[in-house]
């Protein structure tokens, strides 16, 4: 999509890139993000506290031990990363058969100053540092 300022006459236009795209300008500072995150926010958040540090987005499935991943407010080591499915939360044991199926990722956090859990699809966004 792209719009032009200035009553429309062109003088410089902007061009509003598709999601595939990556961010203008965002490639020189953080050589990873292409495409661009799914979320944004989390993404700006996590960036402005890795102190210089690169921030890529894995999918939740792909979080492993040792990483360290962004939980709202600063990045915390994962101590483990579990595959659950709906039906393995005792207190859904009624769900039907095909929602207790549903597979979700279940990410321990601890930190220093804090601690912290990340329950996703498999393809939730997750921030961590490189």
């Amino acid at each position: 999509m792209s719009t032009s300022s200035v009553g429309g006459e062109g003088l410089f236009s902007e061009t509003t890139p598709s999601e595939s795209q990556p961010v203008p300008g965002i490639l020189t500072m953080y050589p990873g993000c292409t495409p661009r995150p799914r979320d944004r926010r989390a993404y700006d958040a996590a960036c402005a506290a890795a102190n210089g540090q690169h921030v890529i987005e894995l999918n939740a499935c792909q979080i492993e031990r040792g990483m360290r991943a962004w939980c709202g407010a600063s990045f915390l080591a994962v101590t483990d990363a579990i595959g659950l499915t709906v039906g393995q939360i005792p207190d859904l044991a009624t769900l039907g058969e095909e929602a207790r199926r549903h597979p979700f990722v279940l990410i321990h956090l601890d930190g220093s100053a804090a601690t912290g859990c990340i329950i996703g699809e498999l393809d939730t966004p997750v921030y961590v540092l490189a």
